[in-house]
């Protein structure tokens, strides 16, 4: 390797997480940057890397609080800061980044940059919602910069003091690692996998299809989801509620056993070729009650598919309200069956939409945002 490349550390907490920087690797290691990777390393790590090349560093990050294992994760951090030297660390995902911060701070790494992808916070309550705000306080404070991933979350971050304005940045219009404008295209899409998936899964095509994909969690707001289709059930006889993603609650899980006998509500499960499934939404819908960024959003509409979500961090950011979706109140479950008992009942509609979606999508690609993440780089480098 060439000793005068400059060296990117990229760090986040989880293997699963590996996503969140796909095709940003093998963007920096073209633009002749060494780029590493701390994480707790699995397959999706690996499987990164096998593909985009880096160098990974595996560090066994526990992502709730664990004093002596979160020291333990400190001090090896430190170990392998002072043998990579690098140039640059962004760290990303709270874990990692409380860690990566303070290590790279102790060492005075040059340019230390904080990738805020959310608050969890903003949903807790008491002392624990006021330990995760000083958490990110700190993790602001080490940053030399703070790259909040969407309009409203900078927002937020700046009113209740967590960062300060003068450090805080949104890559683009919003997003971190930007939307693969290629696989979430649909022209693009090969057409016997999806006739696979319909004939696998058993998509009714006749029927009107409530879309969501995600984590399936009680934050995601799944209540008011289950909610509204039942409305919409009362209303029209030929609707179908499609679920992709990983199942991470008890809650949900005891929803879906409850509606097992409902053979118009289809769960899938977590699936890396999510297109081919949300191809066949008439509509996705995510009452999410907070997010960093609605990635899901834009790829829908990079689908031409109209949304519906929440009017909350990181979720209006990613909808344009009546331009190619909805924005609704938080756990209003009427507003919710409202708009999609609208879009059902109007095709024009939701042919305009459609179309609106996918031109609003092309701002939030992921060359946009990695060509701003490279020019914070380059300012930082200065």
């Amino acid at each position: 390797m060439l000793k005068n490349k400059k060296k990117i550390v990229l760090a986040y907490t989880a293997d699963v997480s590996a996503i969140l920087i796909t095709g940003q690797v093998k963007y920096f290691q073209d633009k002749g940057y060494e780029v590493h990777i701390i994480t707790k390393v699995a397959a999706k790590t690996r499987a990164l890397v096998e593909r985009e090349g880096g160098i990974t560093h595996p560090i066994d990050f526990e992502r709730e609080i664990s004093l002596l294992k979160d020291i333990k994760s400190l001090f090896s951090s430190i170990r392998l800061l002072r043998q990579i030297k690098p140039t640059i660390v962004n760290a990303g995902t709270p874990k990692a980044s409380l860690i990566l911060m303070t290590a790279s701070w102790l060492l005075r790494v040059p340019n230390r940059i904080y990738t805020c992808r959310g608050f969890r916070f903003e949903t807790e309550l008491g002392l624990k919602k006021q330990i995760l705000k000083t958490l990110e306080t700190v993790c602001g404070r080490f940053a030399h910069q703070i790259i909040c991933i969407s309009p409203s979350l900078k927002e937020l971050a700046v009113s209740e003091g967590v960062f300060k304005e003068v450090k805080t940045v949104v890559l683009g219009k919003g997003s971190s690692n930007g939307i693969n404008l290629e696989k979430f295209n649909r022209t693009k899409l090969n057409n016997s996998k999806l006739n696979k998936v319909i004939t696998d899964y058993g998509i009714n095509k006749d029927y009107f299809t409530i879309g969501y994909a995600g984590r399936l969690h009680p934050d995601k707001g799944l209540k008011e989801l289950f909610l509204a289709y039942d409305m919409i059930k009362r209303m029209h006889s030929k609707v179908q509620l499609l679920l992709v993603g990983s199942l991470e609650s008890d809650e949900i899980a005891h929803e879906l056993k409850n509606r097992d006998l409902d053979k118009n509500l289809i769960y899938v499960g977590f699936q890396s070729s999510v297109e081919y499934f949300m191809a066949n939404f008439d509509v996705l819908v995510l009452p999410s009650y907070r997010e960093g960024f609605g990635n899901v959003l834009i790829q829908a509409a990079a689908l031409g598919i109209p949304a519906i979500t929440n009017n909350v961090t990181g979720c209006r950011d990613a909808v344009s309200d009546n331009f190619n979706g909805f924005i609704v109140p938080k756990k209003n479950v009427e507003k919710l069956a409202e708009k999609i008992n609208l879009l059902i009942a109007d095709l024009k509609l939701r042919e305009k939409m459609s179309q609106n979606g996918i031109s609003f999508s092309k701002q939030f690609s992921s060359q946009t945002i990695w060509r701003e993440l490279e020019t914070v780089y380059l300012n930082e480098l200065v």
